[in-house]
């Protein structure tokens, strides 16, 4: 009897840390990257009259926006690193800053 009692216990204490760790959300971290102080100047040296029509076409929210929605900044950028098409161009630090950014919804900070 008493062997039921403590095995129903621990059963009850493990059910209970169990409903506890899975009813905590997991917040993401927070992404304090500015799309204006940090991403347009990577934009103007590494993307503008190399590719892209203006020198500006990226240092124009609606314009980078459009691709980080469509996922295409994500998939050309992050994913194949296709670009920018001087991959030198850019570092691994500057795509996570891109990465941290849309992932927060591509902010018009």
């Amino acid at each position: 009897m008493k062997l039921k009692i403590i095995t129903l216990a621990t059963i009850l204490l493990s059910l209970s840390l169990l409903q506890q760790s899975c009813s905590k959300e997991q917040e993401a971290p927070a992404c304090d990257i500015s799309y204006k102080k940090d991403l347009i100047p990577i934009t103007s040296t590494s993307c503008a009259g190399y590719c892209h029509n203006s020198w500006d076409h990226y240092s124009i929210y609606e314009n980078i926006k459009e691709v980080a929605e469509s996922g295409v900044l994500w998939e050309k950028l992050i994913e194949t690193q296709e670009m920018p098409l001087y991959p030198q161009s850019i570092t691994t630090e500057q795509r996570e800053m891109f990465a941290c950014w849309i992932e927060a919804g591509a902010p018009n900070n």
